[in-house]
């Protein structure tokens, strides 16, 4: 399933993060609103139908990033084992994005992260490991700029879904593997001979919780967005004007 655009009247109107109505939708979709929130409920509703019928395996939203350059990925990895197998399921959530990287010059990988915040429960992400419990939930970044220097171009961005379409090909096909040493060594990535061993390591890396990652439309709304408090202080000064200073005459 494809849904091409969850913000459509806000992008319209140059908004790149919330909607007409004020609201970052990436932060709704633990309790989304069927009237404030359409777009975020229905996709919703329409994974709870999915599941019905069949097994969703994985889900992934693309946004665009402000600070870090490239394309790169988010993913849930838990800091603490939650009753899954945590280490084959671990370690291949590092394997979609691995295959992105083999195939295309944009991806950074390092810049790739799969912690699991608080602060970011409510992101579709989140919600769909947690609530839906679906492992490959993934956030795709792709910067606003560009990478070393160079700003990426509608060409660019329709090679990124290309790729991406390859990458979840092989994916999908080393799912298929009984054991997780042949979906990691049987795949694209096999020239090296510490394959294995990197995504061993992987599984138990970056499981620390930095409050201070900033994740673009994944990220904390204060690290791009005015505070409420902020913002009903530039309303009263715009409807009342500014305070009087004490002692001035008027």
């Amino acid at each position: 399933k494809v849904c091409p655009m969850l913000n459509p009247d806000g992008v319209i109107n140059g908004n790149y993060r919330t909607s007409m109505a004020g609201v970052d939708l990436n932060r709704r979709w633990n309790r989304p609103h069927p009237r404030y929130h359409p777009t975020i409920y229905e996709v919703k509703e329409m994974v709870k139908m999915l599941q019905k019928n069949r097994k969703v395996v994985t889900l992934c939203d693309i946004h665009g990033h402000s600070r870090k350059e490239g394309c790169f990925f988010y993913g849930c990895v838990p800091d603490h084992f939650d009753g899954r197998n945590f280490y084959s399921s671990n370690a291949t959530t590092h394997l979609f994005p691995q295959i992105f990287d083999a195939k295309s010059e944009f991806f950074q990988y390092k810049g790739c992260s799969f912690k699991m915040q608080r602060s970011k429960a409510s992101t579709m992400r989140m919600v769909m490991y947690n609530e839906f419990g679906i492992d490959f939930t993934y956030t795709m970044e792709a910067s606003l700029s560009g990478v070393n220097g160079r700003h990426f171009n509608a060409s660019d961005l329709e090679e990124m879904g290309r790729q991406y379409c390859l990458s979840l090909l092989e994916f999908s096909e080393r799912l298929k593997a009984p054991h997780l040493e042949q979906r990691i060594c049987y795949s694209s990535l096999a020239n090296s001979v510490n394959v294995a061993e990197e995504f061993t390591q992987a599984a138990t890396r970056d499981l620390r919780v930095d409050p201070e990652d900033s994740a673009g439309s994944d990220s904390n709304p204060s690290e791009d967005n005015l505070s409420e408090k902020e913002v009903l202080k530039l309303l009263r000064r715009s409807f009342i004007g500014e305070p009087k200073s004490p002692g001035k005459k008027t």
